[in-house]
């Protein structure tokens, strides 16, 4: 590697650490630029996604960017075990011996995961975030996140929204506009 790629990669890290973001290097040193990928994963209960950059805010899911992350209020051990049972390929386990145990196994299956190829989320997953916030969404603030029309907001409302995620939405008129929630 020649010095002025060792002095890119140094400052990508350096960058990255500051941010708090994990930097991941594949196939070692020889080729940096290729395989740096920034990582971090999003929670929904034991549902993870693995995502090369953060998300649109979502109050019912745990964005974790490092190991530290992991902390005791948002991830007891029963919520590790329970990630852990539901990871692809992982053998089911009844516990663990202790809570640092539980993390270093769960972060190693976790680095482990293919990344998401889109780079985040999909757009129906974000009109699904949206949905779930208190506040819900107006079909307006759903066309301007997705870029979509109206028909083809309210066909993913009522197709995969509804129908194949079986999600209840609720709509309800607040002054002069109609916003959607998921019902709880």
């Amino acid at each position: 590697m020649g010095p002025v790629a060792a002095q890119h990669l140094f400052f990508h890290k350096a960058l990255a650490f500051l941010r708090k973001q994990s930097v991941h290097c594949r196939g070692g040193i020889s080729r940096p630029y290729e395989t740096t990928a920034m990582r971090c994963y999003n929670f929904h209960d034991t549902q993870v996604a693995v995502l090369s950059r953060v998300p649109a805010p979502d109050p019912d899911a745990d964005l974790v960017h490092e190991i530290d992350d992991f902390d005791q209020a948002r991830f007891p051990l029963a919520r590790l075990l329970a990630i852990w049972n539901a990871l692809p390929g992982a053998e089911p386990v009844t516990r663990f011996r202790d809570r640092s145990v539980a993390v270093k196994r769960l972060w190693a299956a976790l680095e482990a995961l293919p990344l998401n190829t889109s780079g985040s989320a999909s757009k129906p997953d974000n009109i699904i975030a949206m949905l779930r916030r208190p506040a819900g969404a107006s079909l307006d603030e759903l066309m301007s996140a997705t870029g979509w029309q109206r028909h083809s907001v309210r066909g993913v409302l009522s197709g995969v929204v509804r129908k194949k995620r079986g999600l209840n939405v609720i709509s309800a008129r607040e002054g002069d506009r109609r916003v959607y929630r998921i019902a709880p």
